[in-house]
């Protein structure tokens, strides 16, 4: 409970991880000796404000997930996914509705499971602007000119001062994030990001600091970089492996 409110997460798990470069999905790979999707999930075991933690999993790794969590004591339940991250996560929310008390607000914080890197200074700053706002997503600020292209020409550079790239945690009241998943379904509405389904409903989405270090492992060198980015997290941590989650 926080802010007199209760805190739950989603942990977006059921992708294959084809890009990584394996045959093991990515979420499984050992991050420099413990799995991804444990260190990932071990950010909202350990943080005081959140309650529970939905996670949705590929069915054909329900067995291996199972190994990993059993000692974990704010797991809500696993979800088996959906052919889409938008539908999986959806998935996720329907059981975590069913799960909270009835006409009480919660909040939802969406997060992937392939982000194990993300400083609780991260977490805790899309926590408080959800609560102030309404919605929160981690973000940092595009570095390098974008173009915007028509038939492989450059037809507009958009000014790189309002453009940002999201990450997760993504944080939102867990009955207008509902809502937004069943109008978009509703109206066939693919979205990027949980946030693109509340901002089309007119949402106020707030941007929060996020970090270069927040990456996504997607592809095998992804992996290496979040490797080296975890053995320095590491090497500065007083007394030694303190895991990602505490303050960067």
């Amino acid at each position: 409970m926080y802010r007199n409110a209760p805190c739950y997460a989603v942990l977006a798990a059921g992708g294959s991880g084809a890009r990584a470069g394996t045959g093991l999905p990515k979420q499984f790979r050992e991050l420099c000796g413990k799995t991804i999707i444990a260190r990932a999930f071990e950010l909202f075991e350990d943080h005081p404000a959140i309650d529970g933690v939905v996670t949705v999993i590929n069915q054909r790794y329900a067995a291996e997930w199972a190994k990993i969590s059993r000692n974990y004591k704010k797991t809500i339940t696993t979800v088996n996914g959906e052919k889409t991250r938008q539908g999986s996560v959806f998935a996720g929310l329907i059981a975590l509705k069913t799960r909270v008390a009835a006409n009480k607000p919660a909040l939802v914080l969406i997060h992937d499971a392939a982000r194990p890197l993300t400083a609780y200074s991260i977490i805790n700053g899309v926590i408080d602007a959800a609560f102030d706002c309404g919605g929160a997503v981690a973000a940092v600020p595009v570095t390098e000119t974008v173009k915007i292209s028509a038939g492989g020409f450059a037809e507009q550079t958009p000014d790189r001062d309002k453009l940002f790239f999201a990450q997760t945690p993504q944080a939102f009241w867990l009955d207008a994030l509902i809502t937004a998943h069943e109008t978009a379904a509703q109206q066939g509405f693919a979205g990027y990001d949980d946030a693109s389904l509340i901002e089309r409903l007119g949402g106020r989405v707030k941007l929060t600091a996020g970090s270069p270090d927040n990456i996504k492992i997607t592809t095998n060198n992804d992996f290496k970089s979040a490797e080296l980015i975890l053995r320095q997290i590491i090497s500065n941590a007083e007394g030694g492996n303190h895991g990602p989650g505490y303050e960067q």
